[in-house]
């Protein structure tokens, strides 16, 4: 491993560790002489391991940190680390703020030592520069002043098994539609499609309320990999700051997001949003479906009709709607049902309250582990869910590869594939709710025209021989398009460019560009 100490001094670094040392001054221990600001490394491209410079780039001007920070970027092998510390001049001027003149000597440097400071930087600006340069994977501690750890983008790995992920699993996520099943389903698809995946188990019980909490937890996972000089890509899963715009506006928050180096969304409206929010490129990533555990099931839709709802009850979903659309769509009839599984997630009492004492409407607050869920599909006939925020659902594609004809709305992210030949849409209605009073951020949703819901409640009864042919084809798309593997599909085209240098994350910051299921130039 060949490491390289630049601007190393009076005083060799580690030399006993193999490091070898450059400077502008020959100096007993000096391998390399160079003036960095203004000639090339003496060094091979794709040669260099490791690169430290602690307390150089100060001394360089503004005009000159791109060429040199360039040379970095040359002479690493791909995966390649530096490791940069600087003067925090934030901290300094807060000093000189307070009355400590002694910052000015940290702010300007001390000719007598050597050059003078010609450049400062804030945690912001050094991992700006670095983005710049074209490093991946930069972050930003305050130690030593500021200390940057950046990667040169890693080489062309196109053999499978070669490119690695680093996908973060939480202990006691074994509900029904936890985060859990989804990082469960891409590290299945991810091998079977042939490629390598390290996975981190993060014990947290519970989903973090506090978001910054929830984004520190995918960099915790990023630091243990750096630790292991493994180079990954990390990818962060957005799927609470697309409903919530209000909490991701808090400033550490933010900072956080820009930390990632691709943000996957759950559908093009939801990533157009985060987009606006963040410096990090956006990716569209559909949900998927688990084709082993959801079978087609056989359906007999001549007799009684059974409309199923499996998810929380909560105002996100549109639960409440549900049985008060019931009962206006069949005051009277005997030969159909509703079922509502909450899995003990959300308040049921407003869906309760509209159920009344009909004794056709069951509303089940029992849990269930996501294992369970295909015999809970083989109990109804259309599935309904009425999203009101564009949010990951897995249960629609999930009912859909059993083989159920849906009822939907245009919010959640199954708009984006679902159509009428699976079913039927549900338009919005006039009326918003404020996402804000429900503890969701600062949001209004619109909320399901409540007669359209009745409308296609009653088509789907009067128009029994429509369901069968609706759920020939669901099956069909969902096993062909909507299974874990197949949404990796659309995905790792540009995880791959990226990860083979033929695509730069900073060329994608700085483009609108965004992904979907066709493609990912959209």
């Amino acid at each position: 491993m060949r490491k390289i100490d630049i601007g190393s001094g009076r005083y060799p670094y580690k030399p006993e560790e193999g490091w070898e040392h450059l400077d502008i001054h020959p100096y007993p221990h000096v391998e390399y002489v160079c003036d960095i600001a203004h000639e090339k490394l003496p060094f091979e491209d794709n040669s260099v391991d490791y690169i430290r410079a602690s307390h150089v780039l100060e001394h360089i001007h503004p005009d000159r940190l791109g060429f040199v920070l360039g040379e970095f970027l040359r002479v690493l092998k791909p995966g390649g680390r530096v490791e940069i510390s600087v003067p925090d001049m934030e901290e300094l001027c807060k000093q000189l703020l307070s009355g400590n003149y002694k910052a000015l000597e940290g702010i300007y440097g001390i000719p007598i030592q050597g050059t003078p400071h010609l450049t400062g930087f804030t945690s912001e600006l050094l991992k700006d520069k670095l983005r710049d340069a074209g490093f991946v994977r930069v972050v930003v501690r305050k130690e030593n002043g500021l200390t940057a750890t950046a990667f040169k983008p890693p080489i062309a790995v196109r053999a499978k098994g070669e490119m690695k992920f680093a996908v973060s699993l939480r202990s006691k996520w074994d509900k029904a539609w936890s985060w859990g099943v989804m990082y469960e389903g891409y590290i299945k698809g991810l091998r079977q499609l042939g490629y390598d995946v390290v996975g981190f188990f993060h014990e947290t019980g519970e989903h973090p309320e506090d978001l910054s909490e929830r984004i520190e937890i995918h960099i915790d996972i990023a630091t243990s990999l750096e630790r292991r000089t493994l180079p990954v890509l990390l990818i962060g899963m957005t799927e609470i700051m697309v409903e919530s715009p209000g909490w991701v506006e808090q400033e550490p928050v933010r900072k956080k997001l820009n930390d990632f180096d691709l943000l996957a969304a759950p559908s093009q409206s939801a990533a157009v949003r985060v987009r606006g929010l963040t410096s990090t490129p956006v990716l569209v990533l559909n949900e998927g479906v688990d084709p082993d555990l959801f079978k087609f099931i056989p359906r007999n839709f001549d007799d009684e009709l059974v409309f199923i709802y499996i998810g929380a009850a909560s105002d996100r979903n549109g639960a409440w709607l549900i049985p008060e659309a019931f009962r206006i769509a069949f005051p009277h009839e005997k030969d159909v049902k509703l079922l509502i599984f909450t899995g003990g997630k959300g308040e049921t009492r407003p869906l309760k309250i509209r159920a009344g004492s009909d004794e056709r409407i069951t509303i089940d607050e029992s849990e269930y582990s996501h294992n369970e869920i295909p015999n809970l599909l083989a109990r109804g006939h259309v599935f309904i869910h009425l999203a009101l925020a564009p949010t990951w659902t897995l249960t629609v594609p999930e009912a859909m590869m059993t083989g159920m004809p849906c009822i939907v709305t245009r919010a959640g992210s199954f708009a984006e594939y679902f159509s009428e030949e699976f079913g039927w849409f549900v338009e919005l209605g006039e009326s918003c709710i404020d996402a804000k009073e429900r503890g969701w951020g600062i949001a209004h949703w619109r909320v399901p025209a409540i007669s359209d819901i009745v409308r296609w409640m009653r088509y789907a009864y009067e128009h029994r021989g429509e369901l069968k042919e609706k759920a020939i084809k669901a099956a069909k798309y969902a096993r062909e398009h909507l299974t874990w593997a197949a949404a990796l599909k659309r995905f790792l085209p540009l995880v791959e460019d990226v990860w083979s240098g033929k695509v730069t994350l900073e060329s994608l910051r700085k483009s609108p560009i965004l992904v979907n299921q066709t493609g990912w130039r959209a």
